[in-house]
Parts: structure tokens; sequence; C-alpha cells
């Protein structure tokens, strides 16, 4: 009888390192580079910009949006790290307020 073992197991088993180095290149490294690249290009373009154009208004509502979704992924799923930001850094906690009070005001209910 051949005993047939799914990949996964074994990869699992045999790799644990490399599964907690791409988790935490996911979960982590990925949203404060993605942040890091959007606040770079949002500044670029406001300095090289002479005049407010739609297109720059239409990027800075964009990076806005960007910018929200990514806190919340960063500041609210991520419960790991939640609780050491928000005693590190003291406005952590209070922009998460924040940002779930203006949410639930603007939620519509159909």
């Amino acid at each position: 009888m051949i005993l047939i073992r799914p990949e996964k197991a074994n990869y699992q088993k045999n790799y644990p390192m490399v599964l907690n180095l791409i988790d935490l290149f996911h979960k982590m490294l990925m949203p404060i580079f993605f942040a890091l690249i959007n606040v770079v290009r949002i500044y670029k373009e406001w300095i090289l910009s002479d005049k407010i154009t739609i297109a720059l208004a239409c990027d800075t509502i964009l990076f806005a949006s960007i910018f929200i979704i990514d806190w919340f992924y960063f500041f609210e799923i991520q419960s790991k790290i939640t609780n050491f930001c928000k005693r590190i850094i003291p406005f952590v906690d209070e922009v998460a307020k924040l940002l779930r009070k203006i949410l639930k005001e603007e939620t519509i209910c159909y």
C-alpha cells in the first residue's frame, strides 16, 4: 500500500521557518511597503504639481482611501501588533477610534 501525503502537510512539517517568513512578509512588511510607496508617490505629485488638477485631486482621494484601508488592515485586523502599537504610539489608538466613528456615522442601512 502506497501512502500519498498531500504536499501541504509535508511542506508545513519540513519548512516552518519558510512559512513564518512568508507569513511575516505578506501580513506585516507588504502593508508597510505599500503605504510608504503611496505616501512617497502622492508627496512627489503634490511637490511637482504647479496647480491642483482633477487628476491630482482624484489621486489624492484614491491615496486617502488606500491609506484608510491599509490602516485598518494593519492596525485592526492584525491583532498581534495592534495592542503593541497602541501602547508605543499614542496617536494610533486615537486615529483608529476616529476612523471607526466616521465609518459608523456614514454607514447606510438598506
